[in-house]
């Protein structure tokens, strides 16, 4: 009885020793499973490192040409999702009717295609007959303040050049990095310790102290899957459709006045699918626009337009966009960009410079500036310029101002006749406001 009493808890002791091994058994190879997993990149893929010089191999320098197949720009890109698609900046491609892309071995392929863009985000999905590999990602949203990065991109066309730094912060859309990247670098990948791409290089903020900033891969991922669920509109190469998508360039109103209006913004759908890379030059390219735009005006100043060289019409462009900083309010001269510090609308007539005063006072439109600029670029003597400025088709006082001001003539130089045709103009454009009448009479030389 006594013995029978004491071997009972002994055998239920044994049954809970087996189970306890059996359960330390079932957890060695479940975590066994789990690390095999993780190791062949299964499950938990972002755990296993990937080294820069494996995804240098997914990441692209993009070049891209114009209608007169003259090189625009150069930015970078990489492989996203398939392996013959890849994510770059919008405005890397902006203008472009025809796109490079160099791979890591050097190797040059066409892109045939634009699938979709996103100029608001500054996204865009484009393919080709390649076959790259597609780089690892993982959302911005794990990634921290101070975290170390990794950058790849082609500045200058120093090909898929490495760059280290940390994230500065981590916003909804975008991430501020500290790292040195220079011009070229947007479209670039921006890598984790892990070797995961998070962002897309899209600006640099500051060069002096390396700020930049760059879309969240998450914005991408977004992108690509409204593509393949067909959530975009697509742009034929069609007079309306073009049309239909074009800022109003030719707005001349007083900058104080301004309000820009960009067609592009204001439509519901912000996702287009252009049916060609015409189309996409159409669309986008400043001398398509504004060709378009000439076209449409159907003036005299068109006639002379359609007459110049195609190098002349792309220095009429050039200026325009310059004249364009009289709008924008905006402009930098020391690098060309549009720049918030800058500003060269001056309020003060003594200050004004010859291009403000032509607009400003309704001698010439910002294209017909333009047209004028690339006519006389060459021209060394007044005589010649005079005599450019005697065919326009616009009225004498107009006519007179121009050679005051471009010209660099002197109220004693022309006749009475001439300087008569001045004050009647002032006249009639400044409603007779004696006082600003005589201030813009005293900046002509009177």
């Amino acid at each position: 009885m006594d013995f029978e009493e004491i071997k009972k808890p002994e055998k239920k002791s044994i049954y809970k020793r087996i189970l306890t091994v059996v359960s330390i058994l079932i957890y060695l190879i479940a975590l066994a499973i789990v690390i095999g997993l993780v190791y062949m990149k299964i499950i938990l893929p972002e755990l296993t490192p990937i080294s820069v010089e494996t995804v240098k191999d997914s990441v692209v320098m993009i070049n891209t040409y114009d209608e007169n197949n003259q090189e625009l720009g150069q930015g970078s890109g990489f492989s996203f999702k398939e392996s013959n698609i890849i994510i770059t900046n919008f405005h890397v491609l902006e203008g472009a009717e025809k796109i490079k892309i160099t791979t890591d071995d050097g190797k040059e392929y066409d892109i045939n295609e634009i699938l979709i863009f996103d100029k608001i985000n500054d996204l865009a999905l484009i393919k080709g007959d390649f076959k790259l590999k597609p780089v690892a990602y993982v959302s911005a949203y794990k990634i921290s303040g101070k975290d170390k990065i990794t950058t790849i991109s082609s500045p200058g066309g120093a090909f898929n050049t490495i760059s280290v730094g940390t994230v500065s912060e981590v916003y909804k859309d975008q991430t501020e990095i500290l790292a040195p990247i220079k011009p070229g670098s947007s479209g670039g990948a921006v890598l984790n310790q892990k070797g995961r791409v998070f962002a897309v290089i899209v600006a640099n903020l500051n060069p002096d102290t390396d700020e930049n900033l760059a879309v969240n891969i998450d914005l991408a991922e977004s992108l690509f899957n409204k593509y393949t669920n067909d959530k975009y509109a697509t742009i034929e190469n069609k007079a309306a459709d073009i049309q239909g998508f074009l800022p109003d360039i030719f707005d001349d109103k007083d900058g104080s006045e301004l309000t820009i209006t960009d067609k592009w913004t204001k439509n519901k759908v912000q996702l287009y699918h252009p049916d060609s890379l015409v189309t996409f030059n159409h669309l986008t390219s400043g001398y398509s626009i504004f060709t378009q735009a000439m076209i449409d005006k159907n003036d005299e100043f068109a006639k002379i337009y359609s007459e110049l060289s195609p190098k002349k019409k792309i220095l009429v462009v050039d200026y325009y966009q310059y004249l364009k900083a009289y709008d924008q309010w905006w402009f930098s001269k020391d690098n060309n960009e549009f720049d918030e510090t800058k500003n060269l609308r001056k309020d003060n007539i003594k200050e004004w410079s010859d291009e403000q005063l032509l607009i400003d006072l309704g001698v010439m439109e910002r294209n017909q500036l333009a047209i004028l600029g690339a006519i006389t670029e060459d021209l060394i003597y007044y005589e010649d310029f005079a005599a450019v400025v005697k065919k326009l088709p616009i009225e004498e006082g107009r006519k007179t101002i121009l050679l005051l001001t471009f010209g660099g003539s002197k109220p004693s130089r022309l006749s009475s006749r001439q300087n008569i045709s001045v004050r009647d103009f002032l006249n009639k454009n400044l409603s007779k406001d004696k006082g600003k009448i005589n201030e813009v009479l005293k900046r002509l030389g009177y």
